[in-house]
């Protein structure tokens, strides 16, 4: 069965948004900068790609709003234009027991940091009874399943640098079994904060020493120090061919394959000969 991508939506440091982010793209405006004062990776990141702040209560309801992981409210922000961008809404323009949702990434480590500290500085009775469904991996498609009414196929890829395209592999796989109509799949992320940062940094893996924090990430020119990160969310909506058509949905393109696999060789470094 066919797989096409019929929704996008992005919530990047360039933009929010497919449109805003695609023409800082065209503009060559970059979305990189020092983070702000105030932000918790302030003394760790000379440069990394922020986002906005985001209100909670814009994105979700109820009273866990205050315990939503950034990662989730992320998804649950791309989540809503990818499905609006294909014109989907779940229960009229597809069973809700026919669709899935598969998001990548690493899980709520802000929300498991913030908690750490605060029972260091106060010991038990500060620990959120809401820690667990903040950290766990799988919130993120979750949250949109709950949000969107998603009764089909639910999972999380936790494959580091993989994951977002891991997960669209898993959807076209869902789709082209059968399983499924319509995926809701990619990744959120959002690293930004002390403990995290160090590790890179501690690994001399960051970018240092520029400054101009646009000129930061440079992945190909032999002036390249290191890595910049960012947080961020994209999420596709791939729709098995025959169901887009019966609705009228053209899409924006067709995914002719994937593939997956490890060279099982070491946790971070590829192996020396290529293979």
């Amino acid at each position: 069965m066919t797989a096409l991508v019929t929704g996008m939506g992005l919530f990047t440091p360039a933009g929010r948004g497919v449109e805003e982010t695609f023409a800082a793209l065209l503009s060559g405006r970059s979305g990189l900068r020092r983070p702000p004062e105030g932000h918790p990776a302030r003394d760790s990141l000379e440069v990394a790609g922020v986002l906005p702040a985001i209100d909670p209560r814009t994105v979700a309801s109820g009273p866990e709003t205050k315990v939503l992981d950034r990662i989730v409210l992320l998804a649950l922000i791309t989540a809503a234009e990818a499905l609006a961008d294909a014109g989907i809404e779940v229960g009229r323009d597809v069973d809700p027991e026919r669709i899935g949702v598969i998001i990548g990434g690493v899980g709520g480590m802000s929300t498991l940091e913030s908690q750490v500290l605060a029972r260091a500085a106060r010991g038990r009775a500060a620990v959120s009874p809401y820690l667990l469904t903040g950290i766990l991996p799988n919130m993120p498609s979750a949250r949109v399943a709950i949000a969107h009414g998603i009764r089909g196929y639910s999972s999380a890829v936790g494959t580091a640098c993989a994951s977002g395209a891991q997960a669209v592999a898993d959807g076209v796989r869902l789709i082209r079994a059968g399983e499924a109509d319509v995926v809701v799949c990619g990744a959120s992320e959002a690293p930004l904060f002390g403990t995290f940062a160090d590790t890179f940094g501690n690994a001399r893996a960051l970018a240092r020493g520029w400054d101009d924090p646009a000129e930061a990430s440079r992945p190909f020119d032999k002036r390249r120090n290191g890595f910049v990160l960012a947080e961020g969310a994209a999420l596709l909506v791939l729709e098995r061919a025959g169901h887009a058509a019966a609705r009228g949905a053209t899409g924006y393109a067709e995914v002719a394959g994937y593939g997956v696999n490890t060279d099982a060789y070491h946790p971070t470094a590829p192996r020396p000969d290529g293979a």
